[in-house]
């Protein structure tokens, strides 16, 4: 039972960090969201740091898992593995927004070990994407470019989809990877369109612009109107 009310608290310090901000939520906004006094508060938790040390964790440990996969060196392209790898990312953001938020955007509010600890996993990840882009430039499907850099334009790319990303929006992870996947070959691509690039799965077959581009440029019209 105890761990319920745990989790519990983590839940609501999620929604208070993402929404309020690490800094701007105290203790009795999180005891009075779970309905608990301060004082008793901390008879399930250390601190405030400590709550926002284990939503970041949690994620991470996500975002890790769903790319392993992704990147794995399993006989795919570079240019197969690099829409998975889109498609787990966003899909940790999609299905995880409060939590990918405070992972995103208040993470610096770690103390300085885990700061460093938490830094370290995220060059790593970066790293993988990075020898997944030189994979696809040794192979062909990719032009020259720098690795290390496009691997951080990648993930910027992707990573602010936690600021505008909604369940209920007209277009689903796998559309929003097409797209961008699309954006990405079009740059990196050895030519025009290289034959050893893909196409995205949903556009396959219906015209040079694809189904997805003109849903997305669709959304798009609407979101001005």
């Amino acid at each position: 039972m105890a761990s319920d009310r745990y989790g519990e608290i983590v839940q609501a310090a999620t929604t208070l960090f993402s929404k309020k901000g690490y800094e701007a939520t105290s203790v009795r906004d999180i005891a009075d969201a779970v309905q608990l006094k301060p004082g008793s508060l901390y008879a399930h938790i250390r601190s405030k740091e400590d709550l926002l040390g284990a939503i970041i964790e949690r994620v991470t440990q996500e975002f890790y898992d769903r790319a392993r996969p992704a990147l794995a060196a399993d006989g795919r392209s570079a240019s197969e593995r690099l829409r998975a790898f889109l498609v787990a990312h966003l899909t940790t953001i999609a299905e995880n927004l409060p939590s990918a938020t405070v992972f995103l955007h208040e993470w610096e509010g770690l103390d300085a070990e885990r700061l460093a600890a938490n830094r370290k996993e995220r060059v790593e990840y970066e790293r993988s994407l990075a020898d997944l882009i030189t994979e696809g430039v040794k192979a062909g499907e990719f032009r020259p470019v720098d690795p290390r850099l496009t691997a951080k334009a990648v993930l910027s790319l992707v990573n602010w989809a936690y600021t505008w990303y909604s369940p209920a929006g007209p277009l689903g992870v796998d559309e929003i990877a097409d797209y961008f996947f699309d954006l990405l070959v079009s740059g990196l691509g050895a030519g025009p369109r290289a034959k050893t690039v893909p196409q995205p799965r949903r556009t396959r077959g219906v015209g040079a612009e694809g189904e997805t581009l003109k849903r997305v440029r669709r959304a798009v019209s609407r979101t001005r109107a």
